[in-house]
């Protein structure tokens, strides 16, 4: 009953912003429990609980609490301790906290212990208003052209804001978007909170009207442009048409102005005719369906490049190649390498090629490269052309070439002259002289062979010769790759002067008798000297070599001896003969008149005696001479 009272008398204070509070039975012990409320940001409700021990020589504790979340069992108080307990609520209500409080006063007995119960009481009508502003809002759409000759129906939209709610014509309507009239009666909306907790700030009543569009609705378009191609060579020789592209563009009108002609095209690919240098396109708005231009009608020119030669394909020849029979005689000798030239394959490329200095031409046609042989002297020139000028065209060329004669390429050589050392007496040994020959030497020339008197001779190395005169010539190894080169000498003579040991047993002057074949004797002759050695002459009877001594001849015949000195012991006299030929017949009449005719003449004997003791003094005397050379040296 009593909590009804004060309830009565909380409402009463609400417009003055009084807090209502309950206080349990008069009792010296006891709680002050005083509820606040205000708004928190969050738009719910912040309610602080304070509570007070009214012992200011007494501790308190909580044993009992009707919201044990908000003031927990066994919460403790000091002396007279104020203590604020918070909690957050979304919405306006009654709220209550009922606390049960122990107090011990003397701890030895429980005599004074002191328990009290206390309330505290806060009702959902003293909660504060207006704690979140909030604003509304309402808004029309208005028919608008969305095409040609054609527009949107009107609308009104209302904005869901928390805290809001409105009403259409008095009745409630939820936030979205309505349909509305054009030329009906306005629509009249409202907007109001729907707790009090919130606040509209701004605009929470409209009115709105609609109507039509104040002019016919026409639509403004930009034109797409055109496409332009110019003409493009697409084969050796040819060209395809330069085009345009009309765009498919929703209220644009396109013309095509040709030679003073204008057309109108719909969209797609055109060709312009060969031989136009210009065309001009233009756009327009399609105004009988209510379309416009921005900016108005447009035009477009183009010039075309127009093509002719410019498609021929260019093709470009290549010069010979030239082989011009330079020869090789380090490597290959003789080998005189041939004279040419190639002609290389190109594509459509007809060679002109003159061998008389250009006097004349014929065309070579090739497939694929081809090599020409030519002759020493040859004056070549090569041109080019193409198989099909109205596809192709050549760069041009014009080469000329003049073929010189590379002659037999052999290698020429210089042959080197001789020399010769003539025959000498080698007296290294006194009592046994040598007469040395004399050589020829011939210089070693590569691939050039020398002779001595038409005998192959070796080159580089002395070749013993005979005392006399000699003749040395020079040719080459292989004549198919080399020669002597012009002027070159070929051919020296060469003269060995001889030479000759004194002998060392003196001059033996050597002797030839004969006698006739007579009617009833053989013919004789005798070989002799005039020393005590038989074997001091070497004698050779018709050609073979003999001993000393007397010979018979039985028949008629001629016989020739040659005598030498047997070296080095012996030597003959300058004067001395060395030879003989004796004629052998037999008598073919035996009578006293031929016998009396083969007889000798003494005084004949005695000459030739005398002479065998003038040619040895001569010997001993020219001996004596040389030895008195060699002393001097």
């Amino acid at each position: 009953m009593f909590k009804k009272i004060l309830a009565g008398v909380v409402t009463a204070v609400l417009s003055l912003g009084v807090v209502a509070l309950v206080a349990g039975p008069a009792s010296a012990h006891h709680n002050t429990i005083n509820p606040t409320v205000t708004c928190a940001t969050d738009g719910t409700y912040k309610v602080t609980w304070a509570v007070t021990n009214s012992e200011s020589a007494k501790t308190e504790v909580i044993t009992v609490s009707s919201n044990p979340a908000l003031v927990p069992v066994g919460t403790s108080f000091a002396f007279s301790q104020t203590k604020t307990f918070t909690q957050f609520v979304t919405e306006p209500q009654n709220l209550e906290l009922d606390l049960t409080g122990f107090w011990d006063g003397d701890t030895t007995t429980t005599g004074d212990d002191v328990y009290s119960a206390n309330s505290g009481w806060f009702g959902k009508d003293s909660f504060p208003t207006g704690c979140l502003q909030v604003t509304p809002s309402a808004t029309p759409q208005p028919s608008v052209c969305d095409g040609p000759n054609h527009y949107t129906s009107p609308t009104y939209t209302l904005t869901a804001v928390t805290g809001i709610k409105y009403t259409v014509g008095g009745v409630p309507t939820a936030a979205g978007v309505y349909p509305a009239v054009n030329g009906g009666p306005a629509v009249h909306i409202e907007a109001t909170v729907t707790d009090s907790k919130y606040k509209i700030v701004g605009t929470s009543v409209w009115d709105f009207t609609f109507t039509v569009p104040a002019q016919a609705c026409t639509v403004e378009v930009d034109p797409v442009s055109p496409d332009f191609k110019q003409q493009v060579c697409t084969l050796p020789g040819q060209h395809a048409l330069a085009q345009y592209f009309i765009p498919n563009t929703t209220g644009v009108i396109y013309s095509v102005k040709i030679n003073g002609t204008e057309t109108d095209k719909s969209t797609g690919w055109y060709d312009v005719p060969e031989g136009v240098t210009a065309i001009q396109i233009i756009a327009r708005g399609d105004t009988a369906n209510f379309y416009t231009l921005k900016g108005g009608t447009k035009t477009y020119d183009y010039a075309l490049t127009l093509l002719g030669d410019e498609c021929l394909v260019k093709v470009v020849p290549k010069d010979p190649g030239i082989a011009d029979g330079q020869c090789d005689v380090v490597d290959h000798p003789g080998v005189v390498p041939p004279q040419t030239y190639t002609l290389f394959y190109v594509a459509h490329v007809v060679y002109q090629v003159s061998t008389d200095h250009g006097v004349t031409f014929h065309d070579v046609v090739l497939t694929g490269d081809q090599t020409f042989p030519v002759t020493p002297g040859t004056h070549l020139v090569v041109r080019a052309t193409v198989d099909d000028p109205t596809k192709y065209e050549t760069s041009g060329l014009n080469f000329e070439k003049m073929y010189g004669d590379p002659g037999d390429c052999k290698g020429e050589l210089t042959p080197v002259e001789p020399s010769g050392v003539a025959q000498y007496c080698d007296e290294t040994d006194v009592t046994n002289p040598i007469l040395v020959d004399g050589t020829i030497t011939l210089a070693a020339v590569p691939h050039v062979v020398y002779f001595i008197d038409g005998t192959p001779a070796a080159s580089g190395v002395p070749i013993p010769v005979a005392p006399g005169p000699h003749t040395v010539t020079a040719g080459v190894d292989d004549p198919a790759k080399y020669k002597i080169k012009a002027g070159a000498a070929t051919s020296w003579p060469v003269d060995i002067a001889g030479d000759e040991c004194l002998p060392t047993e003196g001059l033996v002057v050597p002797a030839v008798s004969s006698n006739q074949v007579g009617c009833f004797t053989n013919g004789s002759y005798t070989l002799s000297n005039d020393q005590a050695d038989p074997n001091a002459v070497i004698w050779t009877v018709s050609g073979s070599q003999v001993s000393q001594g007397k010979y018979t001849v039985s028949g008629s015949g001629t016989i020739t001896i040659t005598a030498a000195p047997n070296a080095p012991a012996w030597g003959f006299d300058p004067a001395s003969q060395t030879s003989w030929t004796i004629h052998f017949n037999k008598p073919s009449v035996c009578d006293v008149e031929t016998l009396a005719m083969t007889g000798q003449s003494p005084t004949g004997l005695l000459i030739a005696a005398d002479l065998l003791v003038v040619a040895g003094l001569a010997m001993f005397a020219m001996r004596a001479v040389r030895r008195g050379r060699s002393q001097l040296a």
